[in-house]
């Protein structure tokens, strides 16, 4: 029985191994890490990580259409759908018609919620200055770089073939 248990885990421990050594199953684990803390720090602003995103989003445009902050957060139009009405059952943001498209609203970030922002400021700066104390001098840089490059990649290229 033992050596059963022992071969189990050393099975475990191959196959963990081998994601490891994948780089996507290394961005997901790092991406749901810094998600998970972030998240942390919305929640103390009473915000969900997608809500706090999209309101930071807006502050930095100044103001912007809805189908704009799917385009520069990467979430879909519905997970947008939802964090715009918290947003704004909250009086966190602001909505006009947009005067160049009938349809379209600008959105933009209200006193409320420029508040909201500052007040989780100094928590982000320290996550922020944490992560770059991590790296060395330089460091910095060419990961932001890297992390351009393959985003270019991936939003560059379409899967041909789901095996």
């Amino acid at each position: 029985m033992l050596e059963s248990a022992k071969t189990s885990h050393q099975s475990a421990i191959d196959g963990i191994s081998e994601l490891q050594k994948q780089l996507t199953f290394r961005f997901s684990v790092l991406s749901k890490l810094l998600d998970r803390q972030m998240s942390e720090i919305a929640k103390a602003h009473d915000l969900s990580l997608g809500a706090y995103r999209a309101l930071v989003t807006i502050e930095a445009f100044g103001q912007l259409s809805a189908a704009d902050l799917c385009r520069y957060t990467g979430y879909d139009k519905a997970a947008i759908s939802r964090h715009l009405a918290d947003l704004q059952q909250a009086e966190l943001i602001e909505t006009r018609p947009d005067p160049d498209h009938g349809r379209r609203k600008l959105l933009s970030v209200s006193d409320a919620g420029r508040a909201r922002i500052e007040a989780a400021r100094p928590a982000v700066e320290d996550r922020r200055a944490g992560l770059s104390a991590q790296l060395a001098p330089g460091e910095e840089a060419v990961f932001l770089r890297v992390i351009d490059k393959l985003a270019t990649y991936v939003d560059r290229t379409k899967l041909t073939a789901v095996k």
